[in-house]
């Protein structure tokens, strides 16, 4: 069983971790080589965001990082930021047992399966949302707004709790899994907002 840590309380220790990120990039863009992600370099951040909170008796192995990192085949800049934080998550003991489920070719639902822990019992599955600061976003060329974009993300999660849990919507999709397991309700989807590259 993980340690569960109070996040608040080490915050400071994961933005002491963040502060040799370029400003104008995130994190993951150290990662990435000739178009290609760095599983090893993304395991060492998880290693090292567990050693930030406390968690000393945290394991992932690389093979289980590549599985949570891979969606409909792919592993790519963001889905290996959606495993990084999904551990993180597992290491503060609000969930266990991660893991990507099958929706079918070019499906992409939520983004993890889970099992709740004490005050998230109920959750069953994570939608893991990425935001970055304005620097960044300027330098992509985007609008720089943190606050427009967390209105954005907030909608887009209420969104999919509605769509996921809706099975007349589900129904219609042609390429769906019929193996595959969705949520039953919106309450069994928890938004994970990760915000590592908002300073």
């Amino acid at each position: 069983m993980m340690s569960r840590v109070n996040p608040q309380s080490s915050r400071e220790e994961l933005t002491q971790v963040s502060t040799n990120v370029v400003p104008t990039q995130t994190q993951m863009s150290g990662f990435v080589k000739n178009e290609q992600v760095d599983v090893h370099q993304c395991l060492n951040e998880v290693n090292k965001r567990a050693l930030a909170i406390g968690c000393t008796d945290f394991e992932c192995s690389l093979e289980r990082f590549k599985a949570l990192a891979t969606e409909n085949g792919k592993l790519t800049s963001t889905t290996a930021r959606e495993a990084i934080t999904i551990l993180q998550g597992e290491m503060e003991g609000h969930y266990e047992n991660a893991r990507r489920e099958d929706y079918g070719q070019n499906i992409k639902g939520p983004d993890f399966v889970v099992e709740g822990l004490e005050e998230f019992e109920n959750i069953t599955y994570v939608e893991v949302k990425n935001p970055v600061g304005s620097a960044i976003k300027i330098a992509n060329g985007q609008k720089g707004s943190i606050a427009r974009q967390g209105r954005q993300i907030g909608a887009k999660l209420v969104y999919q709790q509605n769509y996921w849990s809706n099975t007349s919507k589900t129904s219609e999709l042609e390429n769906i899994n019929p193996a595959a397991s969705l949520p039953e309700s919106p309450n069994n989807i928890l938004g994970v907002v990760d915000n590592f590259d908002v300073p």
